[in-house]
């Protein structure tokens, strides 16, 4: 599509589907184009296997730079309600496919699946001025139950599904495999490019403004959130345009912050310079110049002491005018001491969780709610050890409102990428990079057609490695030795043999490394579709993306701000190797034949998500690692 000139694409369809197997449910679904906003709200129930048409009469014509946005509200067993929102663009030529006329644009995130498709018929081509004819659509409703293993939309795009290699969800809000088989893909020519190359053009930052007054605890909050210790916004004389000044870090590139005071009651003067940054950040044409949140820092007060000035009470009150649709997060900090004072104060039974749970609700919540007269999303951090788990939070609430705002997808995945506190979303992204492109490729698809082993095992690897967004200045990560550490060598006996060398001897990895170097060698040079004709290449692969992930999670523990070095590889490769063998004994009883006959690329990627998902480091693991953090783990 011309990038110059906006043309029209008619719209006559829009499919929403939940993927078989899965464990949420769609409760509601929101329609909207980024042009025209909201078009409709419908109330619907979607089970697994459920596919929702909407057929548009009259057709809905959009132009080219318009994006189609499917926001689902979900619940599961385990979660409350949440949003997951579909973003098509309109101008992103590869999850678009045409056959016999029509056109559709194919886009799944966690297992909700959007299939917008137009009408063959010939439109005019008008230009960039086009206005949306007449009223809104209207739409007819319809829900399907399919009774197979796979999704089945209408017939007019059921072969033509597409994926998006450059936007993505937050970690938990990502993408469904491909459905493409290899006769109907040809071979990638050239280099493999990892999909989160793609990702870092789209938007290399997460850009967050932080506002404070001094000594709440913004400097701690963003050294923990990003495990970095060079960012220091609140020692800075600040002047009137001081909160145009980015803040960036040298060992975590991924996230900018900006830097404002707090408002104290009848300061206009603050709020609107807030205003006037807020709107000069979301005209500029990069995305990742764009503002994507707002943390207001508040600290919890003392006993009867009040929580908010007044001008931070008359800012959330007008944060529409002030601040648009950035999505705000009011951060309660240094929670910590607060729990010192419950424990001092009373000799109550109830757990200390729920003492503060109650206390913020009543004390700091309820009444910034009532002053304010909105619904204000708080959420209460402290930045000293033992409190990960709310630093965590912040970060899941601040995706969650993302999504709420339609905030788009690469900011929100490249938040993921830069926080370094929350393990479970480092390990939902990495599936959910690996699903967008080559996790879909074991079995079926021809992205790895004519490329070695070696080549595919790499980008593959390359995309894990960055969503962990490790500092590793030595590139240890990177060391073609990790890749032939992790290779099953043999795949007619136990699929890895434990090595000679203890993990305390000197060089253990090169040693390890070199006893596999023969056979691993000429593996790593076989092309890719000779393994998988063998039938090795699928064992291969599944049994690399587990065991490098659960080799991740060790290394974000043992090395949670510092840099990795070669022996905390080399650590973490030790204490993952019981898990290798049970991950490799599981998937030697993979029937890679009943899987092809029956979807394989769904059946080998939901093998793999469970394995991840079994093998992961539990909390006792966690908390044993975390012990020894700072005593041997990085020596």
């Amino acid at each position: 599509m011309s990038s110059a000139h906006s043309s029209s694409f008619s719209i006559a369809t829009i499919d929403i589907s939940l993927a078989s197997g899965s464990r949420k449910r769609v409760e509601s679904i929101k329609l909207g184009t980024r042009n025209e906003g909201p078009l409709k709200d419908i109330e619907t129930t979607l089970r697994a296997g459920d596919t929702y048409q909407e057929k548009l009469m009259p057709l809905l014509v959009v132009t080219s730079d318009d994006l189609i946005s499917v926001s689902a509200r979900c619940s599961s067993r385990y979660r409350k309600r949440y949003d997951v929102v579909v973003d098509i663009d309109l101008r992103d030529i590869e999850c678009m496919r045409e056959e016999k006329g029509i056109k559709t644009y194919r886009k799944t995130i966690r297992n909700v699946e959007v299939v917008v498709a137009n009408c063959p018929s010939v439109l005019p081509m008008p230009g960039p001025d086009l206005q949306m004819p007449g009223p809104s659509p209207q739409i007819s409703d319809s829900v399907s139950r399919t009774s197979g293993p796979d999704l089945q939309t209408s017939d007019s795009v059921s072969e033509t599904p597409g994926l998006d290699p450059q936007t993505f969800d937050s970690v938990s809000q990502m993408s469904g495999p491909d459905t493409r088989t290899s006769d109907s893909i040809p071979p990638v020519p050239g280099k493999l490019v990892p999909t989160t190359v793609e990702l870092i053009r789209t938007c290399a930052k997460f850009r967050v403004l932080i506002i404070g007054n001094s000594g709440v605890g913004k400097s701690t909050l963003i050294r923990r959130m990003f495990g970095v210790n060079d960012v220091h916004p609140s020692e800075t004389a600040r002047g009137s345009a001081e909160i145009d000044r980015e803040f960036i870090s040298q060992t975590n590139e991924r996230f900018a912050v900006h830097d404002s005071l707090g408002f104290e009651a009848g300061d206009e003067g603050k709020m609107r310079l807030v205003k006037d940054f807020v709107k000069r950040r979301q005209v500029m044409p990069r995305l990742e110049d764009q503002l994507h949140a707002i943390w207001l820092c508040v600290e919890i007060p003392y006993a009867g002491g009040r929580l908010a000035e007044r001008g931070v009470e008359q800012f959330l009150k007008n944060q529409r005018d002030i601040i648009g649709n950035v999505p705000l997060i009011v951060v309660l900090t240094k929670v910590d001491l607060l729990d010192i004072r419950l424990d001092l104060e009373t000799q109550d039974k109830e757990p200390l969780q729920s003492r503060r749970s109650r206390h913020l609700e009543d004390d700091c919540i309820t009444p910034l709610r009532n002053a304010t007269g909105r619904d204000i999303t708080c959420v209460a951090v402290s930045a000293i050890q033992g409190y990960y788990i709310l630093i965590s939070k912040l970060m899941v609430v601040t995706q969650e409102k993302m999504a709420t705002c339609a905030i788009h997808e690469a900011p929100r995945a490249m938040a993921s990428i830069a926080q370094r506190v929350d393990i479970r979303e480092k390990i939902e992204m990495s599936i959910a990079v690996g699903k967008q492109r080559y996790w879909n490729s074991l079995l079926k698809s021809a992205v790895f057609r004519g490329h070695t082993l070696r080549e595919c095992l790499e980008v593959i690897r390359k995309d894990i490695v960055t969503v962990w967004n490790f500092i590793d200045l030595d590139h240890c990560l990177l060391d073609d030795k990790l890749i032939k550490t992790l290779i099953p060598t043999d795949l007619s006996q136990p699929i890895i043999r434990a090595p000679t060398k203890k993990m305390d001897e000197p060089n253990f990895l090169s040693a390890v490394a070199h006893e596999f170097a023969d056979v691993v060698t000429e593996m790593l040079r076989i092309p890719y579709d000779l393994n998988t004709e063998a039938g090795k290449g699928v064992e291969i692969f599944m049994c690399y993306i587990v065991d490098l992930i659960c080799v991740m999670q060790v290394i974000f523990v043992l090395a949670p701000d510092g840099p990795v070095i070669r022996h905390t590889v080399e650590r973490a490769i030790d204490f993952c190797k019981d898990k290798m063998e049970q991950v490799h004994d599981s998937i030697k009883g993979f029937d890679k034949t009943r899987a092809i006959r029956s979807g394989g690329q769904d059946q080998a990627l939901k093998e793999i998500e469970t394995l991840i998902s079994r093998y992961s480091l539990s909390e006792q693991e966690m908390a044993k690692l975390r012990q020894e953090v700072g005593v041997s783990s990085n020596e």
